[in-house]
């Protein structure tokens, strides 16, 4: 008789756990569903929900001015497009930053797009610093708060509000993490 390897073993295993976990999902699958019951209250909408997540962004335009009343002060448009980690919405961003040496102040908008085709605005404002890594390079970083006036949910209406912290990681690309709270519009 030949020995069974590790390799053999394990591949025998996995082969039964496989063939118990559809065997199983199929019989309880088949199981009859209990009706819901006739007294149960319709739940009502959340007052208040948390909000947290992080995105990553690319940078498809930049435009830079340059304001001639001190050195390296700069009025900088520039637009991205970025994907929401957590749920997948694709956002666009217009950012305006007015910074002397790299830290200065921003304001801008961002357009969602959710799966189901669902859009939301939304509009941040805060301060860019910028400071020189050991390597010297420079890394910058927007923090600031963010604001959906409107967010249609379950047929109701809320307001969503938080703060985020804005890393550039790469040449035109930061990731973004961001908290908050959404409330019910009464």
């Amino acid at each position: 008789m030949k020995k069974f390897t590790n390799k053999k073993l394990l591949i025998i295993l996995t082969m039964i756990i496989s063939m118990v976990a559809f065997f199983t999902t199929s019989s309880i699958s088949k199981e009859e569903k209990k009706a819901a019951e006739t007294s149960a209250v319709k739940q009502q909408p959340p007052e208040k929900f948390p909000i947290a997540g992080m995105r990553y962004s690319i940078e498809t335009d930049r435009k830079m001015a340059q304001i001639s009343d001190v050195d390296e002060h700069y009025v900088v448009i520039s637009e991205s497009t970025g994907v929401n980690i957590k749920n997948k919405n694709q956002i666009f961003s217009t950012m305006i930053s007015d910074t002397i040496k790299g830290n200065g102040t921003f304001f801008g908008y961002s357009k969602g797009v959710m799966l189901d085709g669902g859009i939301y605005h939304t509009t941040n404002k805060g301060k860019v610093t910028t400071v020189l890594s050991p390597s010297g390079k420079p890394v910058t970083t927007m923090k600031g708060t963010w604001i959906v006036p409107e967010f249609q949910m379950g047929g109701n209406r809320y307001v969503m509000e938080g703060t985020f912290v804005n890393r550039v990681i790469g040449p035109g690309v930061s990731k973004t993490q961001y908290k908050g709270e959404g409330r019910l519009i009464k």
